[in-house]
């Protein structure tokens, strides 16, 4: 992956975003010496995007089994507020 500063990506602007799009690049963004935010093609996105709502699914059934086990109990939408702040 190619790491470019905020200065660097605000002067090839255009030009990251051919590289992405179409050369599938994958660009991190650094602001003093810290890794910032990362440019990434939409396809790229997409999976992760996806990638965290199978995520979710699983998650949430394994929390669903503990409940219906007795392992779990349920909590009201005040306490949840609660908990979440």
């Amino acid at each position: 992956m190619v790491s470019l500063t905020t200065l660097e990506v605000l002067s090839q602007f255009d030009d990251i975003l051919n590289r992405v799009s179409h050369g599938k690049e994958r660009i991190e963004v650094t602001r003093d010496g810290n890794a910032l935010v990362a440019i990434i093609p939409i396809a790229d996105f997409r999976l992760l995007e996806e990638l965290e709502d199978k995520l979710d699914i699983i998650l949430a059934r394994e929390r669903l089994e503990s409940y219906e086990k007795g392992q779990e109990k349920a909590l009201s939408f005040d306490e949840v507020k609660q908990r979440l702040g």
